[in-house]
């Protein structure tokens, strides 16, 4: 017995060869995947929790320390990664704060909770 076969509709079939040739080293991945195959094997999610490493100011934007190693709620170190270009739209926060991030359906990174100060 033969496997199913489906129709893609052209537009689909080419993004999504364009989707598989990022990941697969044959164009550019995306700012926060460019650390290679391991992140976005690792780390293709859409929200993380990340550390501020100095003072985020709101309406500006930093790299973030991915902050995911560790069994919660006792993530106790970085997991070697980082997410640039994250932006902050609520308020200034402090350094060494954890800041949970969400990527959104424009492809940037945004803060959408973070610890007290």
């Amino acid at each position: 017995m033969s496997e199913p076969r489906y129709t893609i509709a052209e537009p689909l079939r080419l993004k999504l060869r364009d989707m598989v040739a990022r990941f697969d080293g044959g164009g550019a991945p995306p700012p926060a995947m460019q650390q290679g195959r391991e992140y976005i094997s690792r780390r293709l999610h859409f929200l993380h929790l990340c550390k501020t490493t100095s003072e985020f100011a709101k309406g500006t934007t930093a790299t973030l320390n991915v902050w995911e190693d560790g069994t919660p709620p006792n993530e106790t170190q970085t997991s070697g990664f980082t997410i640039e270009n994250v932006v902050n739209k609520y308020a200034t926060i402090a350094a060494n704060k954890f800041v949970s991030v969400a990527r959104h359906g424009n492809g940037y990174w945004y803060v959408i909770a973070a610890e007290c100060s």
